[in-house]
C-alpha cells in the first residue's frame, strides 16, 4: 500500500531546464476549477522551474492580452476542451471528447484489460452474439453525460433504443459491456492522472441502505440492486492500493499519452481479483480538487484531493517538464 504523505515534495524533474524561458498558460474553466488552483500551480512552478514562466487565464476571448504570451515559445494546459481561448503561439494540451467505445479501443490496442463490449446502433441494434458476454450485461451510453441511465439487463434482451440515446435529433450508441461482479455492493476506483502520474485516488462503494447482490447472477433473488458504485448514499474515501493506482498510470501511458487528464476509472473482479478498466472520462472534466462536485466530496467525507499526494504541486512539475517538450 502507497502510504499518505501530504507534507511529501514535489516529484523530481524528468527533463533538463530550458536555457531560454518558456511560457506555461494554465487555463481555468468556469465551473470545473477556481483560478485558485491554477494560481497555486503556478507557484510551485515559480519555486521549483525558473526557467517557465506561469500565467492563469480563463477559457474566454482576449482581444489582445494573449499576445503577451506570443514573445516566448509557450505551452497551454487545459483540463477540458477550451471554447474561446485562442493561443497565438504555441501548443495547447487539452481534454479530447472521445465516445467509450473510442476509448476502449484504444486500451485495447494497448493491451489494458477491459470488460468484453458490444456497441448497440440504430443500423445494428441487437447483434446476435450478445449472450456470449454473459447471462446479463451493463447497458450505458457510448457517449457518457447524454441523459441515458446505466442498467443492467439480460444480454438476451439488451437492445438499441432511440427513446434512451437521442439527443438534438442525434441517435448516438449504446454500450452492452460484460458484468464485472465487483462484490455485494459495487465497489470501483478513480485514479486522476496527469500525462500517466497519479494525482489523486479515491475508493467507491455503493450504499449499504441498498440491496446486496450476493452473487454475479443473482439478480431474480434480489431486486432493485444498483451495478453503480457512486448512486446516491455511496460512501467515498481516498484510496492508496498500489496494485490499482499503477495499472490506471499504464493505462494512461500507453492507451492515450497525448490526452494530458484522464479520470480513469477501475474495477476489480471480487472472484478472481483482476482489474479491468471501465472508462477514461478522456473529456477531462476530472480535475476535482476545487469543482462543485469535489468540494462537495471533500466536505461530506472528510478528506483532501490536493492532500492525498500533495496532487497541485505534483502538477507543476509535471507540466514544467512537458513545457519543456512541447512548448513551440
Amino acid at each position: 500500500m502507497i502510504a499518505p504523505n501530504p507534507a511529501a515534495g514535489p516529484v523530481k524533474s524528468r527533463a533538463k531546464m530550458s536555457s531560454n524561458p518558456l511560457n506555461v498558460a494554465l487555463i481555468a474553466a468556469p465551473g470545473l476549477n477556481q483560478e485558485g488552483d491554477f494560481e497555486k500551480v503556478a507557484a510551485y512552478m515559480r519555486e521549483a522551474a525558473p526557467d517557465v514562466r506561469p500565467s492563469v487565464w480563463t477559457d474566454r476571448h482576449y482581444r489582445w492580452q494573449k499576445y503577451l504570451l506570443a514573445a516566448r515559445p509557450t505551452f497551454a494546459f487545459s483540463p477540458v476542451p477550451t471554447k474561446r481561448f485562442v493561443l497565438p503561439r504555441g501548443v495547447i494540451a487539452q481534454g479530447k471528447p472521445l465516445a467509450k467505445s473510442e476509448e476502449y479501443a484504444a486500451l485495447e490496442r494497448a493491451g489494458i484489460p477491459i470488460p468484453r463490449y458490444r456497441l448497440l446502433t440504430e443500423e445494428n441494434p441487437r447483434p446476435t452474439d450478445l449472450p456470449t458476454l454473459g447471462e446479463y450485461v451493463v447497458l450505458k451510453p457510448d457517449r457518457g453525460g447524454r441523459g441515458a441511465m446505466v442498467k443492467i439487463v439480460r444480454s438476451g434482451r439488451a437492445k438499441w433504443e432511440p427513446a434512451e440515446t437521442r439527443i438534438d435529433g442525434e441517435c448516438d450508441g449504446l454500450l452492452a459491456q460484460e458484468f464485472i461482479y465487483t462484490g455485494a455492493w459495487p465497489i470501483s476506483y478513480r485514479v486522476t492522472t496527469l500525462y500517466g502520474q497519479v494525482l489523486w485516488s479515491l475508493k467507491q462503494e455503493a450504499s449499504h441502505d441498498r440491496a446486496p447482490l450476493p452473487g454475479p447472477s443473482a439478480f431474480k433473488q434480489a431486486g432493485g440492486v444498483t451495478v453503480v458504485s457512486n448512486s446516491k448514499g455511496c460512501t467515498m474515501a481516498l484510496n492508496f492500493d498500489r496494485e490499482v493506482i499503477e495499472f490506471a498510470e499504464r493505462a494512461h501511458q500507453l492507451a492515450l499519452p497525448d490526452v494530458p487528464l484522464l479520470g480513469i476509472d477501475v474495477i476489480r473482479d471480487a472472484t478472481s481479483g483482476k482489474l479491468y478498466v471501465v472508462e477514461l472520462n478522456s473529456i477531462g472534466y476530472v480535475w476535482h480538487f476545487s469543482s462543485p462536485l469535489g468540494l462537495r466530496a471533500q466536505k461530506e467525507f472528510g478528506f483532501s484531493l490536493d492532500g492525498q499526494f500533495d496532487g497541485l504541486r505534483k502538477a507543476a512539475t509535471i507540466l514544467a517538464d512537458k513545457a519543456r517538450e512541447l512548448a513551440a
